[in-house]
């Protein structure tokens, strides 16, 4: 019976609070926060550094065999800006408005943009999000 609800709780899992009150809220009064580490090339461009395993497990045991214990992901320029203004401290709308402020026309529409973008970054575990004070 053990073996069934762990597997049910594998493919249906449980809807957690904060989730629920995420779906209410505005996608643009959001506040991201960046979760790893990154580095910022030379011409200005940023590389996030996931790590590649996350289990504490193989984190001891794999990740000291490994030559590179992160995976690199590079950002164009306009997420490169984006994920510099994801500090916690901004809202997407503020950060969208700054990237219209920066690049112009180029990047309309740019609520959907980045709205997509942080939506992506959040559902990939890079950055994590605060819900609104009200």
């Amino acid at each position: 019976m053990k073996r069934l609800l762990f597997l049910l709780d594998a493919l249906f899992p449980r809807r957690r609070p904060e989730l629920l009150q995420l779906r209410k809220t505005n996608l643009l009064d959001l506040r991201p926060t960046k979760c790893y580490r990154w580095e910022e090339t030379e011409d200005g461009r940023v590389v996030i550094l996931a790590p590649k395993f996350r289990h504490r497990l193989l984190v001891k045991y794999l990740m000291p065999m490994l030559r590179s214990q992160d995976f690199k992901v590079s950002l164009d320029d306009y997420g490169s800006f984006v994920w510099k203004a994801c500090d916690g401290s901004a809202t997407v709308l503020e950060i969208s408005e700054r990237l219209r402020e920066r690049y112009g026309e180029k990047v309309e529409p740019v609520y959907e943009r980045v709205g997509l973008f942080i939506r992506q970054l959040w559902k990939q575990g890079f950055v994590d999000v605060k819900l609104p004070i009200h």
